[in-house]
């Protein structure tokens, strides 16, 4: 099946880590974070630094997760919805994972994530809409041809 025909995924709701009632970050040992992805270079939001990772241990926790969010906006905008899916579980695990070692976002940080949330509910809007209107004119298309059929031309 074409990727481009499939319907895109709804958009993920905010998950519970970043809900404003999460409790007080104690002390944790910080999930290694990668080399930033191309993406997250290219997309501002994602390349903004919210803290050094010294100075807030969960920063790096959470900068993967806001690397994750700028991969999975630059894979919709593509159109690799496959891949914008698998890149959406694994933030939602880092995420989870965050919340089980008590870890909270600070208020930017959460900002942060719930801009790259909101361009990639976006971003999925937009493929949502150019694929209605592929779909329309494919539909235009066939009632054209079955029309010049009808007539025998």
């Amino acid at each position: 099946m074409n990727p481009a025909a499939r319907p895109p995924a709804p958009a993920a709701p905010m998950p519970p880590a970043l809900s404003a009632g999460a409790p007080p970050a104690p002390p944790a040992t910080p999930i290694a974070a990668p080399a930033p992805p191309r993406s997250a270079v290219l997309d501002p939001v994602a390349a903004s630094p919210a803290a050094p990772p010294a100075a807030r241990p969960e920063g790096d926790a959470f900068g993967e997760v806001a690397a994750v969010l700028a991969e999975q906006l630059e894979e919709v905008r593509r159109g690799r919805l496959d891949a914008a899916h698998d890149l959406a579980s694994r933030a939602g695990r880092l995420l989870l994972e965050a919340r089980t070692r008590g870890l909270a976002p600070d208020p930017d940080t959460r900002d942060r994530l719930g801009r790259l949330y909101d361009r990639i509910g976006l971003a999925l809007a937009q493929q949502r809409d150019e694929l209605v209107d592929r779909q329309a004119h494919l539909r235009r298309s066939r009632a054209s041809l079955r029309a010049y059929r009808g007539t025998g031309a």
